[in-house]
């Protein structure tokens, strides 16, 4: 179980605990600074805090108030939170997470219950899993009810017909009083108007047409489990619009965060643009996504090492060309591409200035950068007199493993049943399934890491080599058992 410690005396509490203004009291703190007075309201002796000069329960102070977790209003008050009062329905989300015997999670919904093997201390999921699902409802509950054909039913679904209480069509009496649209729907709802709380007058409209717009674009179903996912991208337009008084233009969306992040929340981009409120200028997208592009390549080393100085000294001397107009931001980037990946090959293998053999290794990787590093080894040579010369033009020689598939298993096998978190591990194993997998053998002058990985349209990861895709199976990396069992079965086909 968690441990629990007063908020006054950071002392570990092992008996009662209480709760007031988000805090949390031991049995004798609480009783120091919540003395017994009357109430000037119901005339009851109550525990209320020292510090009111004018005594009154939390239960007459709050009586009427809206809960800040349902919003209705509160006949008896559960807690009181930093951010308000609590009813008491809603207290059950406040409570403090235990841990559950059985799964093993922190969660609030944690009690002992009694079981046929005993006692045990478990969250409601994994008591709920141990009943049947109903046929109709749907939920796991004890069986009242079985048919010919073994379909089950709860007691609820049996005995009682609904209809939903928004649209009036009928429903199975146990899943509650609203269909599954209307449910989804009044949770849109419901997040919505706890979200607008955190917005200003700009956004807190505009909030709300987004969940609507959001139906029409996917479903009530996606809105209301998404809504929530939404909401820090618009906090944080919010703030930028209470900063300049107004709607924030494109440009300084882009440049006060980034293009990427527009794009991560792609969906609010869209409605603010359809809206009319942020438009998108394309050409302005273009410009600053290069720009964070190549921000990114700057980050890529630290700045007292010599690959930092030799990839700014060659993006200097381009940005000369960007003033004079002889080439765009667009061909920055494009050029700075292959420089990247070939001082990364160098930082791989410990280099401190490119030679030749690792050129080699990075136009095996992606042949079709030949063109686009030919400035960057210029520059090498003109600057730092490396001697690097571009291989001859030739097709890309791909070798087989002098292995055999069955000693390739069983080194894969090996690896697989000690696997470790060093990098060294994640290359060899990389290295090996490609090996494995595609009888591919990567030169040892060749970087290839789990960092290239990519993932297609249907979520299958593969790796780009030598100008061609190479699949893998998922989750290569962590050597679990699912990958065990694939290794296995391969085997097994090989064999007949």
């Amino acid at each position: 179980m968690i441990a629990t410690y007063c908020t006054h005396c950071s002392g570990q509490i092992t008996s009662n605990k209480f709760y007031s203004l988000g805090k949390t009291f031991c049995s004798s703190c609480y009783s120091l600074y919540y003395k017994l007075r009357r109430c000037v309201e119901c005339g009851k002796r109550k525990r209320i805090s020292r510090e009111l000069s004018i005594p009154v329960c939390q239960q007459c102070e709050f009586q009427g108030v809206a809960c800040v977790k349902c919003e209705k209003n509160i006949v008896k008050v559960g807690v009181v939170d930093v951010d308000g009062p609590v009813c008491h329905s809603c207290v059950v989300y406040y409570r403090p997470h235990r841990q559950c015997e059985w799964c093993g999670q922190s969660k609030i919904g944690v009690s002992r219950r009694r079981l046929s093997i005993g006692e045990a201390l478990i969250c409601n999921s994994c008591f709920t899993n141990l009943f049947p699902t109903c046929s109709s409802c749907g939920y796991k509950r004890k069986i009242f009810f079985c048919t010919f054909d073994k379909a089950l039913y709860c007691k609820t679904c049996v005995e009682e017909v609904r209809f939903c209480n928004g649209c009036r069509i009928e429903i199975p009496a146990g899943s509650g009083h609203y269909c599954i649209g209307c449910s989804y729907f009044r949770t849109l709802k419901r997040r919505i108007r706890v979200g607008q709380k955190k917005l200003s007058h700009y956004l807190s409209k505009l909030y709300e047409d987004f969940g609507t717009w959001m139906i029409l674009r996917r479903s009530v179903h996606f809105s209301a489990i998404h809504i929530n996912k939404c909401l820090p991208y618009f906090i944080r337009l919010n703030e930028l619009t209470i900063r300049l008084g107004r709607y924030p233009s494109y440009q300084e969306v882009v440049s006060e965060f980034s293009v990427a992040t527009t794009r991560k929340n792609l969906l609010i981009t869209l409605f603010l643009d359809e809206a009319g409120i942020i438009k998108v200028d394309c050409s302005i997208k273009d410009e600053y996504s290069n720009l964070d592009t190549i921000e990114r390549y700057m980050s890529k080393f630290s700045e007292a090492s010599s690959w930092s100085a030799m990839l700014k000294a060659y993006y200097f001397e381009l940005l000369k060309k960007v003033d004079l107009g002889q080439t765009t931001i667009r061909s920055v980037r494009l050029a700075l591409t292959p420089a990247v990946k070939l001082l990364l090959a160098s930082r791989h293998f410990g280099v401190e200035e490119p030679n030749n053999d690792i050129l080699e290794g990075v136009l095996w990787v992606s042949p079709g950068q030949r063109s686009a590093i030919t400035g960057f080894i210029n520059f090498l040579n003109r600057a730092h007199d490396l001697g690097l010369v571009l291989p001859e033009r030739s097709e890309l020689i791909v070798q087989k493993p002098n292995e055999t598939k069955m000693q390739l298993k069983d080194r894969l096998i090996r690896m697989l049943r000690d696997p470790t978190n060093s990098d060294e591990y994640r290359h060899e194993l990389l290295v090996l399934g490609l090996a494995y997998f595609h009888q591919l053998v990567v030169p040892k002058n060749a970087m290839v890491d789990f960092n290239m990985l990519k993932r297609d349209a249907g979520g299958d990861e593969y790796i780009r080599l030598v100008g061609f895709k190479f699949y893998l199976p998922d989750r290569l990396c962590y050597g679990d058992k699912h990958l065990l069992q694939l290794v296995r079965m391969f085997s097994d086909k090989d064999s007949t």
